[in-house]
């Protein structure tokens, strides 16, 4: 949000009350695209200045100068520095290393005066660091950067295809400002003049300046280093430009001090030691820390940041130091150099080290950046290409050629190298000279001139071909950077505003709220996970269609031959977070708020907010259930039942969340992404993740997910890509989107080891999701007689192929270190009968203490009234441990052919009516928009309501028996769906959708193949009806 013009600046802004207006135009002549004149709200925030607006105006030349890259950068640093957990940056040595940064993704570049005296500066003399180069090679440098990211986005655009701001924040090195505070004023001006938008000033002395990890530092006096800072603020202020300041100290490892004037330093000085043959005062052994903070305290109010340079990598005292400044300047932002000079390795595990950012992040550390990654990586790149072309030639140059082809899905563009630095681009001047046609990326290589350049170049005929769509390959335009989304933005103005895309339409109105979630920045990260995973999941559904041709053609199960190592090896899974230990009793269902709030103040361990089975996806529940999750996340849910009265609120120690997204078999139809529905799963998950993810994390939590409806393994490297591209994305460490994948399909069970292996970084258990697993038993089978079910009521956990499947969930899963989730207990208390009421809490009793002496390490239940029986049934197995992971299974060696022996039971009049009611009432809500609804003591939602209408179907067409001897065909069916029908029309009220459920039903059954899923079906018709 930015500030209107009346307040752009604050009223105080020194500590000294300014009585009129003109402060504004002294230090807010700030021009940038979309905000022009204005400067973010708060941005001088607890900045001092030691000068007046009058001293600013009086240092201005006559003409107003506008710097419109330093601006522009320095309020999109800003705003980057107020959205993301933090940003991180690499050193770039070259302008065309910058480009591949910004290629890449990178929203900043760091530009390291290490660097610039290393293989950068205007002397074009290779020097250590030490201020040895002339003072403006830095400007220079940021000047020839931004110069080679303005051609990128020239190419782009005279391509027709500028996807992104180019010209990303840049912040740069003043060293020690090369002098005093006149210095700093004017390399501070040549900075700004060259487009920074962030500079840096070290306490050192300037003439013995040093690398923070070389030895020799000498400090100046904290007021020396506090008036160099003031100047360079005085130099942005008579430039009108926001720069972003940056404090950085040295002296966590300096051993001298220039003077002794400034009584702030003077406990840190050796009194004993005595001083250098320089003149210098040595300083205290072991008090670097303290010093580092007391001079950062002093530099606060003077910088926008601060940065302690330190000499190891350890995390215990950038905490000591956060905590002590943050203590007095709350929020007070930081900088850190993950530093090339460290041993990463040596210093921390790769588990700490791929989660360094994020936890730095999460202490303040917004700015983050590896001071000399340009040098390294081009020195150790032509290096390797040396080594290996001084051996073998053009093969090792054809090597790395064949690496940048590798890349190009991934954006990388500069194997084209003409193209790359602008030869195209020139051609459209030429054109544009020599022919009277309007020049366009189409006709480029069409026009009269004789003498264009690309149009006959070798590049054009070896590396030139069609464009093909890229199936999986990072998205092929980049979006901006995440950010919040805008509460204050009006809803229809959102629709208006991603509506322009023409690549992206909404079919359905946005409401007033409705941008917690659906923001611009949300399609924009929905559209990249459509363009990227599109393709693959359409295969997927494919392959699906096949397998069950083979299926239907006789072909059996069996376990995979290829795989053989995964099933071997001992591997185990990445590791499970610390509030996902103990899981013995998770509670599931909608996402309403009323449901949110009981779930999470349930008494289970988790609570799985369910976007799949128990929810219709009309619109509205989609957006109002991500709106209830966004507002549970932040400690904002709250509820009142208009009829009671009574008030809904989360407790102090509510479920931790996980959520279902859809299978990847539904679509989001109201979601139109390049002409084509987007995929359910992708919006659900994508939806959920962009908008709370960071926020999850800050909570001591995490993105937590159940993945339903697979197949086979590759579904699950789908999701592992999806949850990797969104990591990436969101700039969260590998591994930090955890997920429990639901074994409910029969095929999946012969893969379990291939599942758990594709996700390793991500999974943390499998879950036995009983209900669909019937279903896909019967789907799978569904052409063939010998696999006839009995009444549904009579397949439970003991029977044979669910007891195998069971068993080899827990085996697996314990062997990789995962949890082994039990099955939903979907009984529900009978408040009117004490009776019926007992026998069915014994059922679940006994269900659960089954599951626990299996080896389960906990359970699903529906209904809060189950959630103590559960937790006592596991917690008389555990004992007090939070799982039995550590149980291991190695009795369990089932047959491929025990995990589809055929269920035994009866086939009666009644199993065939309680599945026909249970379809028309479940049917009859869903259309209605209830996708979790209580029928005879059960909650049924579509898994169980797919288990009724498939042995429905399955009945009727291979004419089943019943216990009496008649058989099951159509009319019987349909008479039967008639007299149920009757049955319900006297409980519903008027306004019910009866018949399309009815129709529905008749149509699943009929049908000469067994539809998929009834949802499918279903959603078109409420999509149809504009729901």
């Amino acid at each position: 949000m930015y500030a209107t013009d009346e307040n752009r600046i604050p009223k105080k802004m020194f500590g000294t009350a300014i009585e009129n207006n003109c402060i504004t135009k002294s230090y807010a002549r700030i021009s940038i695209s979309g905000y022009t004149h204005f400067v973010p709200a708060g941005r001088w925030d607890g900045i001092k200045r030691v000068y007046g607006p009058e001293i600013v105006r009086q240092l201005r030349s006559g003409v107003e100068i506008e710097y419109t890259l330093a601006t522009n950068g320095a309020n999109r640093l800003w705003k980057l520095l107020h959205t993301e957990p933090y940003i991180n940056s690499l050193g770039a040595i070259t302008g065309n290393q910058a480009m591949q940064m910004v290629r890449a993704g990178l929203n900043a570049i760091y530009m390291s005066g290490w660097q610039i005296a290393a293989d950068g500066n205007t002397a074009g003399s290779m020097y250590p660091d030490q201020s040895l180069y002339p003072s403006n090679s830095g400007p220079e440098m940021v000047r020839r950067v931004n110069k080679t990211l303005e051609r990128a986005s020239q190419i782009e655009n005279a391509e027709g295809n500028l996807s992104r701001d180019w010209f990303v924040p840049i912040v740069a090195d003043a060293e020690a400002g090369f002098g005093g505070p006149l210095n700093c004023f004017e390399i501070m001006k040549a900075y700004i003049e060259a487009g920074a938008a962030g500079v840096h000033f070290e306490d050192q002395l300037a003439s013995e300046k040093k690398c923070g990890h070389l030895g020799g530092k000498v400090l100046i006096p904290t007021n020396a280093h506090v008036r160099n800072l003031s100047a360079a603020r005085l130099a942005a202020d008579v430039c009108g430009v926001p720069t972003v300041i940056i404090s950085r100290t040295d002296a966590e490892s300096a051993t001298l001090l220039t003077s002794n004037i400034d009584e702030r330093d003077c406990e840190f000085i050796d009194t004993l030691a005595g001083r250098t043959a320089e003149g210098f005062f040595r300083l205290k052994q072991g008090s670097g820390l303290q010093h580092c903070i007391k001079r950062g305290l002093s530099a606060a109010p003077y910088s926008d940041l601060l940065w302690w340079e330190t000499s190891t990598p350890n995390m215990e005292h950038a905490k000591v130091f956060a905590e002590a400044i943050q203590k007095e300047f709350p929020g007070k932002m930081m900088a850190y150099n993950c530093s090339p000079s460290f041993n990463w390795r040596a210093n921390l595990s790769p588990e700490a080290i791929a989660k360094f950012q994020a936890e730095l992040g999460a202490m303040g550390y917004k700015f983050q950046f590896v001071t000399l990654a340009g040098f390294h990586s081009i020195n150790y790149g032509m290096f390797e290409l040396s080594r290996k072309y001084k051996d073998y030639g053009m093969s090792a140059y054809s090597e790395l050629q064949q690496a940048e082809f590798k890349s190009e899905p991934h954006g990388y563009t500069a194997v084209r190298h003409q193209r790359e630095v602008g030869t195209g681009y020139f051609d459209t001047v030429m054109l544009a000279v020599t022919d009277d046609r309007e020049v366009t990326h189409e006709n480029l290589l069409g026009g009269k001139s004789s003498t264009l350049a690309l149009s006959e170049s070798t590049e054009a005929a070896q590396f030139t071909k069609e464009a093909e769509p890229i199936p999986y390959g990072l998205p092929q335009i980049s979006v901006q950077p995440a950010t919040e989304p805008a509460i204050a933005r009006a809803a229809m103005q959102m629709k208006q505003n991603v509506s322009q895309d023409s690549s992206v339409q909404l079919t359905m109105d946005l409401e007033e709220g409705d941008e917690k979630v659906i923001s611009t920045e949300t399609i924009q990260f929905l559209a990249s996970l459509h363009r990227r995973f599109e393709k693959k999941r359409q295969q997927i559904l494919e392959a699906r269609k096949t397998r069950q041709l083979l299926l239907n053609a006789g072909q059996r199960p069996k376990f995979l031959t290829t795989t053989g190592d995964i099933k071997k090896t001992n591997w185990k899974i990445l590791g499970t977070p610390k509030d996902l230990q103990d899981r013995q009793v998770e509670i599931t269902g909608p996402c309403d708020r009323k449901m949110v709030i009981n779930a999470l103040n349930s008494g289970a361990k988790t609570y799985m907010a369910d976007f799949e089975d128990s929810t219709t996806p009309t619109w509205r529940n989609l957006i109002e259930g991500q709106k209830n999750l966004y507002d549970a996340i932040r400690g904002e849910i709250s509820f009142e039942d208009a009829q009671s009265g009574k008030q809904y609120k989360v407790g102090p120690k509510p479920a931790v969340l996980m959520v279902r997204p859809r299978g990847w078999h539904l679509p989001e139809l109201h979601v139109q992404i390049d002409g084509e529905p987007m995929s359910g799963s992708l919006f659900d998950f994508g939806v959920y993740v962009f908008n709370n993810a960071r926020k999850l994390l800050g909570n001591g939590t995490g993105p937590y997910f159940y993945l339903p409806k697979m197949e086979n393994y590759h579904e699950a490297e789908l999701w592992n890509e999806v949850l990797n591209a969104a990591e990436d994305y969101l700039k969260i460490p590998r591994g930090t989107i955890k997920v429990t994948v639901l074994v409910e399909h029969i095929l999946l069970t012969y893969e379990i080891d291939e599942v758990l292996y594709s996700l390793r970084d991500h999974i943390v258990g499998l879950n036995c999701g009983r209900w669909d697993y019937i279903f896909s038993y019967i789907k799978a089978f569904q052409n063939h007689r010998g696999f006839l079910t009995p009444n549904r009521s009579e397949i439970r956990m003991t029977t044979p192929f669910m007891r195998n499947y069971s068993r080899s969930v827990i085996k697996a899963c314990h062997q990789r270190g995962a949890h082994a989730m039990g099955g939903m207990a979907a009984q529900i208390p009978i408040k009117s009968n004490a009776e019926e009421n007992t026998k069915a809490l014994q059922a679940v009793r006994e269900d659960k203490v089954r599951e626990a002496n299996e080896g389960h390490d906990g359970t699903w239940v529906a209904h809060p009234g189950l959630v103590g029986i559960a937790i006592e049934a596991f917690a008389a197995t555990l004992n007090g441990k939070p799982n039995q992971v550590d149980r291991l299974r190695p009795d369990v060696n089932p047959s491929a052919a025990s995990l589809i022996e055929i269920p035994l039971g009866s086939r009666t009049e009644a199993g065939l009516r309680h599945n026909i009611n249970v379809t028309l009432g479940y049917l009859e809500a869903w259309l209605r928009g209830t996708g979790c609804v209580p029928l005879y003591n059960l909650m049924e939602d579509a898994a169980t309501a797919e288990i009724s209408r498939s042995q429905i179907w399955q009945w009727v067409h291979h004419n089943a028996q019943l216990d009496d001897g008649r058989t099951v065909d159509l009319n019987m069916v349909e008479n039967v769906i008639n007299e149920e029908k009757a049955k319900w029309i006297t409980k519903l009220q008027s306004h019910n959708r009866l018949d399309d459920a009815t129709n529905l039903l008749f149509k699943f059954v009929s049908d000469k193949n067994l539809k998929d899923f009834l949802t499918l079906d279903a959603y078109k018709k409420l999509v149809q009806e504009g729901h």
